[in-house]
């Protein structure tokens, strides 16, 4: 996961080419970001309810939501 607290156009611009430029080691950096990796499982919360949504169904307002990664669920043929 990839979070960005801060979003101003010079800041995209830096975390764009970062991330263009990165590798499974080292992805962006710097104060305004958050990346979590090999998580099982996180979960976002907010002081107000907000609306949500999955592939395009709105899914009402939340304040807390909890996704869950499953590994191998997806098979790729290349």
């Amino acid at each position: 996961m990839l979070g960005l607290a801060k979003l101003s156009a010079p800041a995209m611009t830096r975390y764009a080419t970062q991330l263009l430029m990165s590798t499974p080691e080292r992805g962006p950096r710097g104060k305004h970001v958050v990346a979590l990796h090999d998580l099982e499982d996180f979960t976002l919360q907010s002081q107000a309810p907000l609306p949500f949504q999955m592939d395009g169904d709105h899914l009402g307002l939340r304040t807390s939501v909890t996704f869950t990664g499953v590994r191998r669920a997806l098979r790729v043929i290349v």
